[in-house]
Parts: structure tokens; sequence; C-alpha cells
């Protein structure tokens, strides 16, 4: 089943922008006719008034000179203007004087004139006149009424008439200004088409391929801009995660090769060699919890970044933490010494396991590469709106080349850190992942004072 081809945007573009405008102009025209025929119906409603007025006045004036209405008449009437003088006196309209040639008694009105209309009237199909009709004043049974017939006067029918002249003579323009839309939203979208183009062709092996810029400073640019720094931010993810993955391949090689190498020696001589047994058997115990290791590391920084594991905020005493460093430590090295610098009644809202386990790291990575004996130290204050934990160690501290790339995961840069030290060179990447789900920051530096290696925790 073929799929059905989609207007383009230049084409729904144009489409609107004419909808649009006629819309406009349908509603202007519709007002501008309402306008205009209520001007029009004004200017008769004057005139039909000025010429009842004028009416009655030669009324008056023959019934004062003749005293008789009989031969009544009004002398040059304009041909449009149809009038009638009738006499309601004996409780029928007799006519004294008309210009109709069919007569039409009309309810009264005041001096505003009225629309009256009739079908099949006459020898016309349909009547519709413009008409006012009311007593004379010093003679209140002459009724003086005067029409102008709206179906022969040429000025109401070209009013009238005007919205369909307007909407035949706007159907060609439409159709023009559609086209000249379209050319206008197609020129517009011209910029965007090659835009669409230039990213289809852009893949995870060229991310570094960018959207070229018109340099105009309009939207156009700034989508583009927006996008080359989409590009620039996946590229970096991109290369961050190849480089993990090469880091994670390389980290499990190594003890992959050893359990392998040992398996071999077994295979040839551990059946019948009990010292090489045992240490084939060791060695490969040793190696597999080093994978388990890097892989359970991996999972929790996974399940904090990914928001599987939440922080628990609580309120406690900073010392009840230091007590229980204070007992584990022993158990990592019961040579090391930790100094405490800070107030006791020192309160903190945070995850207290989490935090914990970040401390625990910290001094962890110490003891790995500080010569004996081991002296840390511990230092936390209170400011404003945040606090600060720092760790400071007698070692021969992080190199200048090395600062930048300590959080980095499997990073070794220092000599001191080699895989003799053990550990994964996940550790102070897992500080980080965790100090940062609990709103803090994690940095690294050289004390100035021991020269060692020191890790500043902040927490809001």
């Amino acid at each position: 089943m073929k799929s059905k081809k989609k207007l383009s945007i230049s084409t729904k573009l144009a489409f609107r922008f004419t909808f649009i405008l006629s819309a406009v102009v349908i509603l202007l025209t519709l007002i501008f006719h309402r306008v205009q025929l209520a001007d029009l119906n004004y200017q008769r409603s004057q005139e039909l008034n000025l010429s009842t007025s004028i009416t009655s006045k030669a009324y008056k004036n023959y019934i004062k000179k003749n005293h008789n209405h009989d031969s009544f008449s009004m002398g040059r009437v304009p041909k449009h203007l149809t009038y009638t003088v009738y006499d309601i006196s004996s409780g029928k309209n007799k006519i004294i004087a008309t210009n109709a040639e069919e007569i039409l008694f009309l309810p009264l009105t005041s001096e505003k004139a009225k629309i009256y209309t009739q079908k099949s009237f006459g020898d016309t199909k349909d009547l519709k006149i413009i008409y006012v009709a009311y007593p004379i004043d010093e003679y209140p049974n002459i009724i003086v009424q005067t029409w102008i017939d709206l179906q022969n006067d040429s000025l109401y029918t070209i009013r009238h008439n005007m919205p369909r002249m307007i909407l035949a003579m706007l159907i060609p323009i439409l159709v023009i200004c559609y086209f000249i839309a379209w050319l206008i939203a197609k020129r517009i979208m011209k910029p965007v088409v090659k835009m669409t183009e230039a990213a289809k062709h852009i893949s995870s092996s060229n991310l570094d391929s960018l959207i070229p810029l018109k340099n105009n400073g309009d939207e156009i640019d700034q989508l583009a801009m927006t996008f080359n720094d989409l590009f620039k931010r996946l590229k970096i993810d991109f290369d961050r995660e190849r480089q993990f993955t090469s880091d994670v391949s390389h980290e499990l090689k190594t003890p992959v090769a050893v359990i392998l190498g040992q398996a071999n020696l077994l295979r040839r001589w551990g059946k019948d060699d009990p010292a090489q047994l045992d240490k084939s058997i060791g060695t490969i115990i040793s190696e597999t919890k080093s994978m388990e290791a890097i892989i359970q590391n991996l999972l929790q920084m996974t399940r904090i970044e990914s928001g599987r594991i939440l922080p628990s905020k609580e309120e406690f005493l900073l010392s009840e933490l230091t007590s229980k460093i204070q007992q584990e430590l022993p158990v990592l090295d019961n040579s090391a010494e930790i100094n405490f610098d800070f107030d006791d009644s020192l309160k903190i809202i945070t995850d207290f396991e989490l935090l914990h386990q970040v401390l625990m790291i910290v001094i962890s990575n110490s003891l790995k590469f500080c010569p004996k004996p081991i002296v840390l130290n511990f230092k936390a204050a209170s400011q404003k709106d945040s606090i600060t934990i720092s760790f400071s160690d007698n070692g021969p501290g992080f190199k200048e080349s090395t600062l930048p790339h300590v959080f980095e995961r499997f990073y070794r840069g220092d000599d001191a850190h080699t895989r003799s030290a053990g550990g994964s060179g996940l550790g102070l990447s897992i500080a980080q992942t965790i100090v940062e789900s609990l709103g803090g920051t994690i940095t690294a530096s050289n004390d100035e004072m021991t020269k060692g290696a020191k890790l500043t925790v902040s927490l809001p």
C-alpha cells in the first residue's frame, strides 16, 4: 500500500495565508457593505423626509387658498420618488393625490424611514421599498407617504451587489496571492530543507560535520546553531561512551586473560602439582572478584545516573557519620590516623548512606596510594547555603596533568595509580556520580600544607 504523500510546509503555509486573507477580505467586505447600506438608508431617509415635508407644506398652502383638497396635486416630483396623500377621516382611505401606478397604503412611521417588502406585488416579482408615512401637523387625518423603490434604485443595486462583485474579483486575486505566498514560503523554507538534507548525512561516525550558517542572525541561523550545538554535545557523549566501552573492554580483558592463563596451567600441571593448583585457584578467585567489583561499580553508577537509585534526605549530625567512619577505618588499615576538624553541633540534610559511601571511597583512595604511616585530615564547615567537607592525605598528591582527569572512569594517570595498587579506576567516578545525585559538587586538588591529595565535597 502506497503511503499518502503529505503536503509540504510551503504548500500548507500558502494555503493558510490564502485562507486567512480570504476570511479577512470577506469580513471587511461584509462590514463595508453594512456601513454602505446603512449610509445609503440614512441618505434615502433624509431625502424622503424632505420630500414628505415639501408635500405637507404644499398641501397646507393649497388648503389655505382653496379650502378644498379635491383638485390638489404636486407639481414636479423626482421620478424615483413615489408619493401618496390620502384622507382617513371617513374610516376609509380616500386618495387625495398620488403619482403611484399601484396604490399602496403603508403602516405609519416616525420620521425615521422603514424598509417594506412584499412578495409578488403587481407586475414585479417582489417589492422592496424604503418609505416614510405620517400625518400632517395641522391635519392629523391627512397622511402623506413617500417611498423609493429599491429594486429600481441603481445606487442601491450597486451597493447591494457589491459583495458579489468583490468576491468575484477576489477569486483570481486569491489564486495569485496563493502562488506568491507559496513562492515566498518555499524561499523561506529553502535553508530548512538544506539543513534537513545535511542532517540526514550526519551519523555517529561524522558528528563533527556541522550545518552551514548564513550568518544572517535570523531564526534559521538560530535553528542551525542549535542543531550544531546538539551535534557537538552528542559527539562528546559518543566519544565518552566509546572511550568508556574501550576502557571497560581493556579492564575486563586483563582479568579474563589471567583467568584463561591460570586455567591452562591447571589443565597442564595443576592436577599433579598441589602448589600450582592452589596458586591458580587463588589467582582465578582474585581476578573474578576484581571483575565482579568492576561490574557492580558500573551497575551502581548506571542506576544512579538513570534515577533508579533516588537519594532520601534526612537531617543528622555530621558527628554521627564521622563516628561510623572512625569505627570502620581500623578494618581497612589499623595504622592509619584520621584527624577531624569541625563543630560537633554541625548538622546536614542529605542521604546518610550515600554520603558515607562517598567518604569511604575517598578514604580508600588515599589508603591505596599513600605511603605509611598514613595521616588523613577531615574538615567540615557550614556556609550560607551549603556545607563543605574536605579530605586530604599525606601522600604524593595529584600531578597537574592528572587533575583534569581524576573523575574519569578507569583513568590512572599517576605513576602510583597502577593496577598493582588495586582498584579499577572507578572509585572517584562513582563518588562524583553520587555527589551530583545529592545536588552537590566534588573537586580535586593538592593540599597547600601537606602537598597531598585533597578532595572537597560541597553539598546544599
